[in-house]
């Protein structure tokens, strides 16, 4: 009788625990309320992993994935609608709801790294190259608010020169991050390879006039209809 007794205490051991650890969690038709605390609480847990709880100072549900506490609101989170997918990356105030993706903003990258945010693109095919797009902050070399593409096969924005950059207030750079006009072109040339093509400027009268060279070089004007 005793050894049977034991037998049903070790069968019910498990439930017993499982009970226990219901009792900090609320689960009922309306979803889970995870156990609620502060960050000095959640610290002194000895926490198993895939063990959660909700940080009432950060409003968000931290797990820990066996290591450290991972947090849904601050560290990368992937969220897939049917507008697009939005990938959210150590943000540490983050306002999720300018990062979602819209019905003309299919894919959302943000973060806040200590440099960039950014895609690479990469062909390991033959003849592959990389390519990175990437937005600066501040705290980049390079400047903050600036958009830039450039091809990093092995080789980082600073020093490759096969790039264009769109700064804050729209200068466009070919082969340079700091564009000083509407558009600016470093170590290289302009080919207007049509003929009947060329540069059209505006007068002031509003008139415009496109300039081509003839055969002798020498710029000639003709006045068009200026683009609309």
């Amino acid at each position: 009788m005793r050894l049977t007794s034991i037998v049903i205490l070790i069968l019910l051991l498990p439930f017993f625990l499982l009970s226990q650890e219901i009792k900090e969690t609320e689960i009922n038709n309306d979803g889970i309320v995870f156990p609620r605390m502060d960050q000095t609480a959640i610290d002194a847990l000895i926490p198993q992993e895939g063990q959660c709880v909700f940080n009432i100072i950060d409003e968000c549900l931290q797990c820990f994935n066996g290591s450290s506490w991972y947090s849904t609101c601050h560290d990368t989170i992937w969220t897939l609608r049917p507008e697009g997918i939005a990938y959210v990356n150590r943000l540490s105030s983050p306002n999720l709801a300018n990062m979602l993706p819209t019905i003309d903003r299919d894919l959302v990258v943000a973060s806040d790294d200590d440099v960039s945010t950014g895609i690479r693109l990469y062909d390991f095919g033959s003849g592959g190259e990389s390519y990175s797009i990437v937005s600066t902050n501040n705290s980049s070399s390079l400047g903050g608010g600036k958009f830039i593409l450039y091809n990093d096969t092995g080789v980082g924005p600073a020093s490759n020169k096969d790039r264009v950059t769109v700064n804050n207030i729209g200068n466009v750079g070919i082969a340079t991050v700091s564009p000083k006009s509407r558009l600016e072109v470093t170590d290289g040339d302009i080919y207007i390879s049509d003929i009947s093509k060329g540069v059209i400027m505006k007068s002031p009268n509003g008139n415009c006039w496109r300039y081509t060279p003839n055969d002798a070089g020498t710029l000639t004007s003709v006045q068009i209809t200026c683009p609309n």
